[in-house]
């Protein structure tokens, strides 16, 4: 295979003691997905509703991933400490070349980003992987993308 994966992912399992910021006994899943055409090309720039539907299938993996260890493999899932899932989106050049801000207007005197990194952390009073996704859109349009206006881009938020 040449080049770098489109997708690939690692799985850390526990361990008895800390390791490079883990706490111990907790295993880490790390998904790595680089957006690619079937011809190999960086695909055209998605829109804010589209970014927010990935953003809320992402955030659900945890949950998803939990259920298969319990369920289908038999091994303890515990909340403590709470499951994490981050979101970085990474490119070489402005992020509007990944994200499309057409028809939106940017504050004056800013530029986007090139980068978004965005964290959330399992809470069961917490919202569902929607409303972070959706809290997490709004970061991004707000401090990387610096947009006026943008929510009317966005799914109806529920809450």
């Amino acid at each position: 295979m040449e080049g770098a994966p489109v997708a690939s992912a690692l799985f850390l399992p526990p361990t008895t003691r800390a390791i490079s910021g883990r706490a111990e006994r907790t295993a880490a899943l790390i998904l790595y997905i680089e957006p690619r055409t079937a011809s190999g090309q960086v695909p055209p720039a998605a829109g804010l509703k589209e970014w927010y539907r990935r953003f809320s299938l992402g955030l659900a993996v945890p949950g998803v991933f939990a259920d298969f260890l319990s369920n289908e493999i038999g091994l303890g899932t515990f909340d403590a400490p709470p499951a994490q899932c981050g979101v970085w989106l990474d490119s070489h050049q402005p992020l509007t070349t990944v994200v499309d801000t057409d028809g939106l207007r940017m504050l004056p005197g800013s530029a986007p980003s090139n980068q978004f990194i965005g964290w959330a952390y399992a809470d069961p009073d917490g919202k569902f992987s929607d409303g972070i996704a959706y809290d997490m859109m709004v970061q991004m349009c707000e401090y990387h993308l610096h947009l006026d206006d943008f929510e009317s881009a966005l799914p109806e938020h529920r809450g």
